[in-house]
């Protein structure tokens, strides 16, 4: 007995001698694989994305006050760590990158903070400014006054001799 793909025009998938035959197995074959490459495809845009957005938006970075995400000013507003102004230098050197803990410099004083609390603020002005390490490596800036001392840690790539140079420019003082 025969079987029959279409009752009505009597295709069928057996061969003369028996055997089924394998014309219909490739069209499922191929719709298979349309539909795994697809997939694939769509899976691996989304990665693509997620991790293009991831690297635009580097919060380790050192940024401009203009370029850093309007929440991450809300959160050190309400920890009263900066008041309504913007500051012109922000880097994050918390651990998950939440901006719990960073340095940042606002009308000519560097702030530091910690765990959502002000650890110090320096006037730099006058101020003996430090640098320790490279870009390659990471390092950090430490800028001290007559009465305290603020170190801002970097990470690699992040920018730590921008930073520096910044804010030996803001000082005047003589480099150590």
């Amino acid at each position: 007995m025969a079987r029959y793909l279409h009752p009505k025009r009597k295709i069928s998938v057996e061969k003369e001698d028996g055997r089924i035959g394998c014309a219909s197995f490739g069209l499922v074959g191929y719709a298979a694989l349309l539909i795994l490459l697809g997939g694939g495809s769509l899976v691996c845009a989304g990665l693509t994305l997620n991790t293009a957005m991831l690297m635009t938006n580097a919060p380790n970075k050192l940024a401009s006050g203009v370029e850093i995400e309007g929440w991450r000013l809300s959160e050190l507003r309400r920890w009263e760590v900066l008041d309504t102004r913007t500051p012109q230098l922000y880097h994050d050197h918390s651990d998950w990158s939440d901006g719990t803990s960073g340095c940042m410099v606002v009308e000519g004083t560097l702030v530091r903070w910690d765990e959502e609390l002000e650890s110090g603020q320096v006037v730099l002005e006058g101020a003996e400014v430090g640098l320790e390490g490279d870009d390659e490596t990471g390092g950090g800036v430490w800028v001290r006054d007559a009465t305290i001392r603020l170190d801002c840690p970097f990470g690699e790539n992040e920018g730590v001799e921008r930073f520096y140079r910044m804010l030996y420019a803001e000082s005047g003082a003589e480099e150590n």
